[in-house]
């Protein structure tokens, strides 16, 4: 009986005023039920943008919570043109660049590092990436355990000859 009560209250109710409510709960749960009580009303469109929006920033404040490849492409597939979808794009290609870094980190081989470079020419981790492959052996060398050695023999090698070269630039 009151749901049917409820129910006949909500038909008789004035739109603007459950607008105003609405807004002032500023829910999902709330829009909602706006569109559900005035489906036609001239309010409508403008209640599934709010609720569009407030879902939109609750996927977003998800996938920023979860920091996952899975729940950025969730979003992206829920949103691919909400207004953070470039956001979540960047940071989707950012996780896959610092996975495949840590692919090549785990192989230690010059194999490893030269495919990271193929497919990152120009990310933060490429000059480390170059200075590992110039010295690791060409056939099946790897840098277990030498790694950190390498990279501060590379890295001194690297400024010596750029010294050089300046001087005699």
């Amino acid at each position: 009986g009151l749901l049917l009560i409820a129910a006949a209250l909500g038909a008789c109710s004035n739109p603007e005023d459950d607008f105003r409510a609405a807004e002032q709960a500023g829910t999902t749960a709330a829009w909602r039920e706006f569109i559900q009580q005035h489906p036609d009303n001239a309010l409508a469109g403008q209640a599934r943008l709010r609720l569009d929006d407030l879902l939109e920033q609750q996927d977003w404040a998800k996938a920023q919570a979860a920091q996952s490849a899975e729940a950025l492409r969730a979003y992206l597939q829920a949103h691919p043109m909400g207004p953070n979808a470039d956001a979540a794009l960047e940071q989707l290609l950012d996780l896959e660049r610092r996975f495949i870094w840590q692919t090549a980190e785990r192989a230690a081989s010059r194999e490893a590092y030269e495919n990271f470079l193929l497919q990152y020419p120009d990310a933060p981790e490429a000059d480390e990436a170059q200075l590992v492959v110039r010295y690791i052996p060409e056939a099946g060398g790897g840098v277990t355990g030498n790694r950190e050695h390498i990279i501060k023999h590379a890295r001194s090698v690297s400024r010596h000859h750029w010294g050089r070269t300046l001087e005699w630039g």
